[in-house]
């Protein structure tokens, strides 16, 4: 029988098949134990692994579910993804996809309990974990993908893995990405120094060396008898090039070292050499007493000043101290000499199984947002429901492309950061980066990839004043270039530097100025903390349920609920989220700010539906997987939109807007009592006595309402204490069409004889407002715009005022 001829099937083909097979692969993962028994082979353990770099597992079944069409498997025949028996090559198989510069598959790689590994056929083997270079100047170098991953478990990720006997490595594609080192990991049997040799040689161009570990034929074999800790520390030594037995007890750490001297122990940091001088930190440890001093070890006097002053602290013979000098000095230059580590990233702590399952079905739980705030009320946050919501959003939204910026806004002392603190607490501590001081050098000098895919907690606005434009510029475009001079510590020459810091990361912060930077704040969704009286009796209740026996029962429910979300939180895929153009979104163009608004508003959407991801059916255009966001997404989204953007008066705290409506209360009660409605004066005291409001929230909301000028100081009344007017009427406010106060004020009518009509209609049907005094303003027309045709102003908001 003649064999048919292969025909042939272009690339753009080739890929969808590939990508279709990884995905499959992928599903394969929670279907099957066969990848845990797989990971513990290798001592790995780590399950989430798979997840965090693609990693499918191959059951055999594929024959199963293609479709009886014969192209189509003569196609996965052609490409080897099956053989002319229709079995798979890979089946058993760990399948690790190798992708290329330009984000496409090379080839498939299949490693087998065993270690054995399998390729597809005719077609290139790169490196994989290509991705890595594209954020590092240091990478390191192994053959295999499981040595690779034991490297990342002992915080070494800037790893890839190429075949030392077909790999290819592309030399101006990693030099165009800015890698600067390049070390081969390798394990002394021969024939892994043989393969390390070759490794080293594909790297030609870029400054390359080989970390040797002693003992051992591979990485997964030192990590499964030794651990992940041990792991690190030897390749450390290794890429330093110094061995324990030329200078006792010295550990090279990633800007200096630490050595132990008997009964002392050193620590050196932020060793530098400049010129003919070697400075670094020393901090010197003896039976619970510290020294620390900053030092150039070749200056004669320093070094004589060191000893003195730790001998007189550490109570021992200077002799003794100027013998450890000698060994501290050695060290400090060999250490000099080697290259630069790179420093190991923050370890990610496995996902147990039974904790992997659970967090699952908690993401395709229906009621996925109801739930996390019963979570949140669980760990202590009372109230605040919308806060709740839109906090964890934001949190959550740290790995989409355009993340939420938050600012809590409120009063001293009344909790804003409650809610910021319990859903960081939430955040998997790898992906969190609290800050209570921000300076905009700090910002510049960051690492590139510092802040991507993280959430940004910070204390107090205030801490972040002297990097406002800079975090203005990241939250807008998602990335910094800052460029500034340098100086050469070789010739002391000024040069031009750049630095750049990546973004995209989610910002959460809080404020209580009363007047905050507007320009920073359009960056923000604002959220008001609930300042009403029932929520403080909420907050004294849990405070005091908190001293009893209910307090240490909610310290293990605490734990268990923080375990589950970031369980949760590292199963959620940076997938791409679309919004269809037939999807109806929520927005508005009745006032400027809508242009900032609505982009906001879509990005909440987004969140809604990343968060919902595990309920979504994964798409894929071409290289790109995404899920589209849903009626469902929207309808969650709604009450989030209208309590953030649709509020009357957003431009003020809560408590302002109610206080308006105290005021307005009691001028009511004033005209009830026979006083004219146009000559209604009040003081702060009379406030302060009818809603019983803390001194410092009267003044901060008083400032508030004057700014936006619904309550003006009576000019003609020179006593104290100062006598104010409202300007402002709920039923005016609820019968106009803008939201922004003073946009379609009464006073700033046209004049009777001009052509333009009249903002506000003459059968309003609002009190009479406004200073009437000898001086007065025009009382004809009301004042200030509110919410629009529909419920009252006093309807619209939450509570009134207590």
């Amino acid at each position: 029988m003649k064999t048919p001829e292969p025909i042939v099937i272009p690339e753009e083909r080739i890929q969808l098949r590939l990508q279709r097979y990884v995905e499959l692969c992928g599903q394969n993962l929670v279907k099957s134990e066969a990848p845990g028994r797989w990971l513990q082979a290798f001592g790995l353990e780590d399950l989430t692994l798979f997840e965090r770099y693609r990693i499918g597992w191959s059951d055999g079944t594929l024959a199963e579910k293609l479709p009886t069409d014969p192209k189509v498997r003569t196609e996965f025949r052609q490409i080897g993804l099956l053989d002319v028996k229709d079995r798979e090559p890979l089946s058993n198989h760990a399948v690790f996809a190798v992708y290329g510069g330009d984000g496409r598959i090379q080839t498939l790689c299949g490693v087998s309990a065993d270690g054995s590994s399998t390729y597809l056929k005719g077609r290139e083997r790169g490196a994989w974990n290509l991705t890595v270079t594209k954020h590092s100047r240091h990478i390191f170098v192994v053959s295999e993908p499981t040595d690779a991953l034991a490297l990342v478990v002992a915080r070494y990720i800037s790893v890839i893995a190429v075949d030392p006997d077909a790999g290819s490595v592309d030399i101006e594609l990693l030099r165009a990405r800015g890698v600067q080192r390049v070390t081969v990991v390798t394990g002394d049997a021969p024939e892994k120094l043989k393969a390390a040799r070759m490794l080293a040689a594909r790297f030609l161009g870029i400054p390359t060396d080989v970390a040797v570990i002693p003992g051992t034929s591979g990485m997964c074999a030192f990590l499964k008898v030794n651990g992940a800790s041990e792991l690190s520390r030897a390749i450390t030594v290794a890429c330093a090039g110094i061995q324990d037995t030329e200078i006792p007890n010295f550990l090279p750490t990633p800007d200096g070292f630490r050595i132990r001297i008997d009964s002392r122990e050193y620590f050196s940091i932020r060793l530098t050499r400049t010129g003919h001088q070697l400075k670094m930190t020393l901090r010197a440890h003896c039976r619970g007493r510290i020294h620390v001093d900053t030092l150039d070890v070749y200056g004669s006097r320093a070094r004589k000043d060191f000893v003195r002053e730790a001998a007189r602290i550490f109570d021992e013979p200077p002799l003794h101290l100027e013998q450890d000098m000698e060994k501290l000095l050695a060290a400090a230059e060999r250490r000099s000499f080697q290259p630069d580590l790179a420093p190991p990233m923050e370890p990610i702590a496995p996902v147990p199984e039974a904790l992997r399952k659970e967090a699952e079905i908690f993401g395709k739980s229906g009621d996925l947002l109801a739930r996390i705030r019963e979570h949140l009320t669980a760990i202590g946050v009372e109230g605040e429901d919308v806060n709740k919501a839109i906090a964890y959003l934001a949190m959550t939204s740290r790995l989409l492309p355009q993340p939420l910026a938050l600012k809590f806004q409120g009063a001293f002392g009344v909790g804003k950061s409650k809610v910021m603190a319990s859903v960081a607490a939430l955040c998997p501590p790898e992906c969190h980066y609290p800050v209570s001081y921000l300076s905009a050098k700090v910002l510049i000098h960051l690492e590139r990839d510092a802040l991507k895919g993280k959430c940004m907690t910070i204390a107090e606005a205030d801490g972040a004043e002297d990097s406002a434009y800079l975090l203005r510029e990241l939250i807008s475009s998602g990335r910094l270039v800052a460029r500034f001079t340098a100086r050469d510590p070789a010739s002391g020459a000024l040069y031009a530097d750049t630095k750049e810091v990546e973004g995209p990361f989610s910002v959460m912060l809080t404020e209580a100025k009363v007047n905050p930077d507007e320009e920073t704040g359009s960056r923000f969704m604002v959220l008001c903390s609930d300042e009403s009286r029932a929520q403080t009796q909420r907050i004294l209740e849990r405070q005091r349920a908190q001293q009893g026996l209910a307090g240490i029962q909610e310290g293990s429910a605490t734990k268990r609920i923080r375990e589950l979300h970031h369980a949760f939180q590292r199963l959620l895929q940076p997938l791409t989220v679309v919004i269809p153009d037939d999807l109806d979104v929520p927005a508005g163009d009745d006032r400027l700010s809508s242009r900032r608004d609505w982009p906001k508003i879509a990005n909440l959407i987004k969140a809604v539906a990343f968060l919902r991801q595990m309920q979504k059916t994964v798409k894929q255009e071409g290289t790109t997987n995404y899920i589209e966001v849903d009626c469902e997404d929207v309808r969650l989204a709604a009450p989030l939109i209208e309590a953030v953007f649709r509020k009357p008066f957003r431009e003020l705290s809560d408590t302002s807007r109610n206080l308006l409506h105290a005021i307005h209360e009691l001028r009511s009660r004033s005209v009830s009592a026979g006083t004219p409605p146009d000559g209604f004066t009040f003081t702060l005291r009379q406030v302060r006595e009818h809603t019983q409001l803390p001194q410092t929230t009267l003044h901060r909301c008083k400032e508030e309402l004057s700014r936006y000028e619904f309550l003006v100081r009576d000019a003609n009344y020179h006593q104290r204490p100062q006598r104010y007017w409202l300007d402002w009427a709920p039923v005016a406010a609820a019968q106009s069409g803008s939201y922004i106060p003073g946009l379609q004020r009464g006073r700033h009518r046209m004049a009777p004889d001009a052509r333009t009509p009249e903002v506000f209609p003459e059968n309003a049907g609002a009190l009479p407002v406004g200073a009437q005094g000898p001086r007065a303003l025009p009382s004809a027309a009301p004042s200030h715009a509110g919410t629009g045709s529909g419920p009252s102003l006093l309807e619209r908001l939450e509570g009134g005022p207590r």
